[in-house]
């Protein structure tokens, strides 16, 4: 075995040198060349992974003493060898984080995302919970999910199996959130900096075309009506009538069937829906942006309708069949559509685009009045900022007054 004062003697060349100090387990002492002024610094060496590998243990005299070397590697080596080989050592100093569990990371990931929407909150712990735990283990080590220490070979293979099938968009969200959840814990410290398993992926994957919703144009309304007024498929009163108010208003099915009657302000004669309803698209915690629908002569008749079937409900299209809600389903509108015959033809979403069309080249309304009553928020961050109490309902009244009359000649029957 090697002593310090035979390092001393080691006379620098002009090659590197690289030399055991004979403690057995691979601690060795290297001797800089020459023309890097020669200076000495411990190496302990050993094999991860079936390559050659090394670990900095530290100058010799300057920072860390020969025996100094001897008791750090001869823990760390030991370390390496209690966990199979399987940890790469310069890991050693966060073996006590060694007890955090890939189960801990996604209690942390629930408790950090806090501000995340409840219907994005129940997905990602549907992903979680059901697909992404059972394979990757609630107890797996931290540790073992680093890059270097086989997590990214872990997780490709996990992912490959969405991959095979096609299922690019699963397999997408899946490895965005598994990322997430491995960068919380790399910030709380239970991970080493750059070693997340689930990077974005570099591969190139296939242009999709993108799938807008289907619509109808202007001149094929009168056939749509006339379908709806027929009603072949027998569709319930509740539904009927919730397809013809969002003909009217191009509401999003997520906030239509949701509609509660308290929402109808008579003074301004105003349906005004909530910011955070479901369907109105805004983000967590915004609740000074809800969403107005002028009521026309046609909506009213058709209030009336309603208000003679379900006005002492909460709401607007109580279903009486509800089992998940008190109000018809969010898939109703569309399925209603779909068994009238026009699967593949019109889409609730659908009609947005139709109002957008027809409201600009047959009503001949603004592109900016079209918006707002989609319920979109016109501008960038710092327009809405500055804009955010701006609603221009008188002329948006004028356009659905425009609007639902044009319905009522195109053949809508109330």
């Amino acid at each position: 075995m090697l002593t310090a004062k035979a390092i001393k003697s080691i006379q620098p060349t002009d090659s590197q040198q690289n030399k055991s100090t004979g403690d057995g387990n691979g601690l060795t002492i290297c001797t800089a060349p020459k023309k890097k002024s020669g200076h000495q610094w411990f190496e302990g060496r050993f094999r991860y992974r079936g390559k050659t590998d090394s670990l900095y243990l530290g100058t010799f005299d300057k920072q860390i003493s020969l025996k100094e070397a001897r008791d750090k590697w001869r823990k760390i080596y030991s370390w390496y060898h209690k966990n199979d080989c399987l940890i790469h050592p310069k890991n050693y100093k966060l073996q006590d984080n060694k007890k955090y569990t890939f189960g801990d990371a996604v209690d942390l990931y629930f408790k950090k995302k806090k501000n995340l929407k409840p219907s994005t909150l129940k997905d990602n712990r549907n992903r979680l919970f059901n697909l992404i735990l059972p394979v990757l283990g609630k107890t797996t080590p931290l540790v073992l999910l680093e890059w270097d220490n086989g997590g990214r070979i872990t997780v490709q293979k996990f992912l490959y199996t969405y991959t095979v099938q096609g299922k690019v968009d699963s397999e997408r969200k899946l490895r965005g959130l598994i990322r997430q959840v491995c960068e919380l814990a790399i910030q709380e410290g239970w991970m080493t900096q750059g070693q997340n398993p689930a990077p974005k992926s570099t591969v190139q994957t296939e242009v999709k075309t993108v799938e807008h919703h289907p619509s109808i144009a202007w001149e094929e309304v009168p056939k749509l009506l006339e379908d709806i007024e027929t009603n072949s498929c027998n569709g319930a009163i509740e539904v009927v009538l919730a397809v013809k108010f969002m003909l009217m208003t191009f509401l999003r099915v997520g906030a239509l069937v949701r509609l509660e009657w308290d929402w109808y302000d008579e003074d301004q004669d105003c349906w005004i829906i909530p910011s955070q309803t479901s369907g109105l698209k805004r983000k967590l915690g915004v609740v000074h942006r809800p969403h107005h629908i002028p009521v026309t002569k046609e909506l009213r008749l058709l209030m009336d309708e309603l208000k003679k079937l379900f006005g002492h409900q909460r709401y607007v299209f109580f279903s009486p069949r509800g089992k998940r809600f008190r109000h018809i389903c969010p898939d109703a509108p569309n399925n209603h559509l779909k068994r009238l015959g026009y699967k593949g033809l019109l889409r609730a979403h659908g009609w947005r685009a139709t109002a957008t069309s027809a409201g600009q080249e047959v009503l001949k309304v603004h592109r900016d009045i079209i918006d707002r009553q989609l319920g979109h928020l016109i501008g960038d961050k710092i327009f809405q900022a500055y804009d955010s109490q701006t609603q221009m309902l008188d002329e948006r009244r004028k356009f659905l007054d425009a609007w639902t009359a044009a319905l009522v000649d195109k053949g809508m029957k109330i």
